[in-house]
């Protein structure tokens, strides 16, 4: 009898981690969605993004190619700008919704009025 309950338990015990496991692969269980932005910018690779803590609606994002997009309502929309051609920009932040920084090979570059 002991043989058998050890069995039935080791059973159970598989049978609910494969279940979580598959529940925590499923595709439909992820909240990520893809966030669209106008040409030529949505072609672009992007390496950080920073948003204000004092006022989130406020964002940014920068990478390869230059680019620095900035969004004024949450990340709804971008609009986007080219600061160094054929140049990487890999960190960006802000200290106000106007003056920021980044930074990449070529430099660090700032911004005083919103990076558009």
């Amino acid at each position: 009898m002991t043989k058998y309950c050890t069995r039935i338990s080791s059973l159970y015990i598989l049978s609910i981690l494969f279940l979580l496991v598959l529940g925590g692969l499923n595709p439909a269980s992820a909240q990520w969605k893809k966030v669209n932005v106008s040409p030529p910018f949505d072609n672009g690779y992007y390496l950080d993004v920073f948003f204000l803590p004092a006022n989130p609606l406020y964002g940014w994002i920068c990478g390869f190619n230059g680019y620095v997009l900035r969004t004024t309502d949450g990340g709804v929309s971008w609009q986007g700008n080219i600061v160094v051609r054929d140049g990487m920009l890999e960190s960006i932040n802000f200290v106000t919704p106007s003056i920021g920084f980044t930074s990449g090979p070529n430099g660090i570059f700032k911004s005083t009025d919103g990076g558009i």
